[in-house]
């Protein structure tokens, strides 16, 4: 949670420097920057005078501290009950004791001056110039590189609060995650910045998002401590993939999204990656591996890279079983999993089983009052690799939360 001392010295540098100032002298992002702002003017600043706002469908809201009733905010407005509806109320309760209405009223039926066929005209024209996004043409690199970034338990979406968790720890919400994750696209560009990439690979296998439905639980019915609604946290995500790949797509000639489903998002994981296969499909650098199967594989010359959310069953036998031909004709053969309830851990961990290098990987959500009651433990990192086709791995790099380069 942002405290008010903060919201207050970042609103009063903003007021007197402007935004970017502000982002540069706190070190934080022009979109952290204008969430503070957004907060203390919603928050700490008097708005005693009530606002009236109206579309162009005719709806009218009226918001206020002063406004306590619908008679007040009719009065204010001059809205009549014979040409308006109530269309919903809200009360916003403050930290300092105050609250806020806003009332919205939306036009009876009959009472509207929208006419419906001329709506309709309006959408037949912008439907018949509507153009398909494009996107640039990129000089093609020769490079044997390929980049893995892992995203696996990001647990976007979930609430929560340092000061819950003993000994302390970090805040995480969906504010949070994406400050994190662009800060990570920008860290694993910036290290491979003087060697070529031919391909990137996100590895998205499990737990991206923190719950799998409107209800807010995993696909086994678990509740969860989610910030936001369903709808706003993954229209959240799907910005923050589509502009890291656009981003990613700039200094590779291609960019591969692989999606394992989790515990905590098995369906909805699969929708996300079908909405990043849309945004990119006129984008033939981009690709989506995003069929529901929980083993996926991706084959780098020399190496086979296989990915299972958890260690459920026997995950080396099912590479040899799954892709014999794979594994007979790569000479290393990692298998990549995410979190493993079962140690109570989530960290880099590696083992060999069979010629094998079974890796789990590291997680950079902050640890939650739950699991901390029931002693997990993990530690926040992200992990990046540089494999070559005929050298393997090459390279390593570990990204911290707090990390300045």
């Amino acid at each position: 949670m942002i405290s008010k001392q903060t919201m207050s010295i970042v609103w009063d540098y903003v007021q007197e420097h402007g935004e970017e100032q502000a982002s540069e002298n706190f070190d934080i992002s022009l979109k952290s920057v204008r969430r503070y702002v957004q907060l203390y003017r919603k928050h700490f600043l008097d708005d005693k005078t009530p606002e009236v706002i109206e579309d162009k469908h005719g709806k009218v809201t009226v918001s206020s501290s002063n406004i306590t009733n619908e008679l007040d905010a009719r009065e204010f407005a001059g809205v009549s009950r014979e040409q308006y509806d109530t269309h919903r109320i809200d009360v916003n309760f403050r930290p300092d004791g105050t609250s806020q209405y806003k009332i919205s009223f939306v036009p009876k039926k009959g009472a509207s001056e929208v006419d419906p066929e001329l709506y309709a005209k309006k959408f037949a024209d912008h439907i018949s110039g509507y153009k398909a996004p494009t996107f640039p043409t990129y000089p093609k690199r020769e490079s044997n590189n390929l980049l893995t970034i892992s995203i696996s338990d990001w647990h976007h979406g979930k609430q929560v609060w340092g000061d819950e968790i003993s000994g302390g720890g970090e805040n995480w919400d969906i504010h949070e995650s994406r400050d994190m994750f662009e800060k990570y696209i920008s860290y694993a560009m910036y290290k491979v910045r003087n060697n070529p990439v031919d391909t990137i690979l996100l590895e998205a296998h499990g737990d991206v998002l923190n719950v799998d439905n409107a209800y807010n639980t995993t696909l086994s019915g678990t509740q969860q401590s989610e910030d936001s609604r369903f709808i706003k946290t993954q229209w959240y995500m799907e910005n923050m993939l589509t502009d890291a790949i656009s981003a990613l797509r700039s200094i590779a000639n291609n960019v591969v999204l692989l999606i394992v489903p989790g515990n905590h998002d098995a369906t909805r994981i699969l929708m996300l990656g079908r909405y990043v296969e849309a945004f990119f499909r006129n984008d033939s650098g981009v690709s989506v591996m995003c069929d529901p199967s929980p083993r996926k594989r991706f084959v780098w010359g020399r190496t086979l890279l296989g990915y299972s959310h958890e260690e459920k069953g026997n995950v080396v036998q099912s590479m040899f079983t799954l892709w014999p031909a794979d594994c007979a004709r790569c000479q290393d053969l990692i298998m990549n999993t995410g979190h493993l309830h079962t140690r109570k851990e989530m960290e880099t961990v590696l083992h060999y089983e069979q010629n094998v290098l079974v890796m789990q990987h590291p997680a950079m959500v902050p640890r939650d009052a739950w699991a901390d009651g029931q002693g997990y433990s993990h530690v926040r990192e992200g992990l990046i690799r540089v494999f070559d086709k005929d050298l393997g791995q090459t390279d390593e790099y570990i990204f911290k939360p707090h990390f300045v380069w």
